[in-house]
C-alpha cells in the first residue's frame, strides 16, 4: 500500500497516501497525499507532515492551528516540503505561505 514506510525494521501506516519523502542525517519527513473533494475527511488532513526519527518513532506530526486572534481561519494542507542544508525543514501551504 502506498501508506506504509518502513523504517527500521518498524512498518508505519498512515492515514493517506506517502506524497512526499525527505531526509536530512538524522530525520526523515513524510508529507501525505491530499484527496480533494473526497467525501470522507481524514483525521487530521491538514496536518499532513510528519517528523520520524530513524528508529521508526514518529518525532512530531505538524499542527496546523488558527490564530488566536482569527480563529475562523481556516487552515490549509502542506503541498510542499523542502530540507535545506542547515536541518531546517520548510513547508508552503495550500494557499502559499511557508512555515
Amino acid at each position: 500500500m502506498k501508506n506504509k514506510l518502513e523504517v527500521s525494521g518498524k512498518t508505519l501506516v498512515f492515514p493517506n497516501d506517502i506524497e512526499e519523502i525527505k531526509k536530512n542525517n538524522k530525520y526523515i519527513f513524510v508529507r501525505l497525499a491530499i484527496v480533494l473533494n473526497s467525501p470522507i475527511n481524514t483525521v487530521d488532513e491538514e496536518c499532513n507532515v510528519y517528523a520520524i526519527k530513524e528508529d521508526g518513532e514518529i518525532l512530531w506530526q505538524i499542527k496546523n492551528i488558527a490564530p488566536v486572534e482569527n480563529p475562523e481561519f481556516v487552515c490549509s494542507p502542506i503541498v510542499l516540503m523542502h530540507v535545506d542544508g542547515k536541518r531546517k525543514t520548510i513547508c508552503n501551504r495550500f494557499f502559499g505561505k511557508k512555515i
